[in-house]
């Protein structure tokens, strides 16, 4: 099957032509998939930087985040999970000092305050670009998919930082639900990619066809026209959605653009190849909403 060009109004230059492409709809982690092509506009540079020089931002001092993960990452009803969490220090200098992280699971206060009941780890000082993990092996039961999981790092503000913002992460999840496999499988390689037609919709899920408990990853194919944007995005997103998007222009090639949600880039005119994937936290099985 040809794929459908993109047809670019005669009245326009092609650089600035603007085409609402095919879309695909990745259900299960539910995403729309579009293709657009657009005009692309500057961005203004922050006050007192003359355009064309990048803005350096202040990283100095320690900066605290933490990671989460679940094994499996989608339970069974009454199963037990491990919990496991990374706490990093991204920041330039030490901590200086110890500090305490708090794990919730399903707390009543979504996100928690500092009031909320949470289990306490405590910490040693972090050099700059070190870690520590903390674990913790914990039943969970109710099925469904309005489970989350939080970790508050330093949330008593023992450590002074720049960036304070990044210290609450949470892990949503379901329990006792599986996705189901959507019809356009096998499509994991980038051989296997079906076209992405124009003007149609396709129902996909991030649901491995032979072994649910797997990462699953999609694949799709188009053609793309020289001196035009192209910007691929996602909307529509399910409950649990992160998606990632890389691109190339042959398989096995390597990429020429990537995106967590959205990418934009101006091709060479031919046939290109989006890879489909979910963000690490979450792999595995999911439901359809």
């Amino acid at each position: 099957m040809n794929p459908i060009r993109p047809l670019v109004s005669a009245r326009l230059r092609p650089r600035f032509a603007t085409l609402l492409g095919a879309m695909l709809v990745l259900c299960c982690l539910l995403t729309a998939f579009f293709l657009t092509v657009g005009e692309e506009t500057a961005q203004a540079a922050p006050d007192g930087v003359p355009d064309g020089v990048p803005a350096v931002a202040s990283d100095a001092g320690p900066d605290l985040t933490v990671e989460i993960s679940l094994d499996p990452p989608v339970p069974a009803d009454g199963q037990e999970v491990n919990i496991t969490f990374v706490v990093r220090n991204k920041g330039t200098s030490t901590t200086g000092g110890g500090f305490t992280a708090y794990l919730y699971v399903d707390p009543g206060d979504r996100p928690p305050t500092p009031s909320t009941l949470g289990r306490p780890f405590g910490f040693a000082a972090l050099a700059a670009g070190a870690s520590a993990q903390g674990e913790r092996t914990q039943t969970i039961s109710g099925k469904g998919c309005n489970h989350v999981i939080y970790v508050w790092v330093d949330r008593d503000n023992q450590i002074a930082e720049d960036n304070e913002t990044n210290n609450l992460i949470a892990l949503p999840f379901c329990v006792g639900v599986e996705c189901e496999v959507d019809s356009y499988e096998n499509d994991n390689q980038c051989s296997a990619a079906k076209w992405l037609l124009e003007s149609g919709a396709e129902a996909r899920s991030f649901c491995h066809p032979t072994d649910r408990n797997l990462a699953d990853e999609d694949w799709i194919k188009f053609t793309a026209l020289t001196e035009v944007t192209y910007t691929l995005a996602t909307s529509n997103l399910g409950q649990h959605a992160a998606p990632r998007i890389a691109l190339r222009s042959a398989c096995g090639g390597v990429e020429v653009a990537s995106g967590l949600t959205t990418l934009a880039w101006q091709p060479v005119a031919g046939v290109y190849y989006a890879r489909t994937t979910t963000a690490a936290a979450s792999r595995g099985r999911c439901p359809l909403p």
